[in-house]
């Protein structure tokens, strides 16, 4: 007897928003913008490592410890990858440089 392998979807969807979000929100603006950008980054099977990733973090100027937090943050699954919505949930270099801007506010 053979083992079947079944794979099932789960329901990504938000249980707290009825309908699809409105195209003119801000963040449905921001998650077109973070969509092209992980496009451009040649995902492989719809994920980015943290090779492909690692350019766009170190554009941001940012001490490598503080990366490395983001990158936690990011990788809500603990797989060592994003997909496109862990992608599009990474702050942008703004956030990250208030961030860390807090950070070293609150270890002085």
């Amino acid at each position: 007897m053979a083992a079947s392998l079944s794979l099932t979807q789960h329901d990504t969807s938000s249980p707290l928003q009825f309908g699809p979000v409105p195209a003119d929100t801000p963040w449905a603006e921001e998650k077109v913008k973070f969509d092209a950008i992980f496009d451009s980054l040649s995902p492989v099977g719809g994920m980015l490592t943290g090779d492909k990733v690692k350019p766009v973090l170190l554009n941001s100027k940012l001490p490598v410890d503080v990366l490395g937090r983001v990158w936690e943050l990011s990788d809500i699954d603990r797989d060592g990858m994003l997909d496109k919505d862990e992608f599009a949930v990474y702050p942008t270099e703004e956030d990250m440089i208030e961030w860390a801007k807090r950070e070293s506010e609150r270890e002085e």
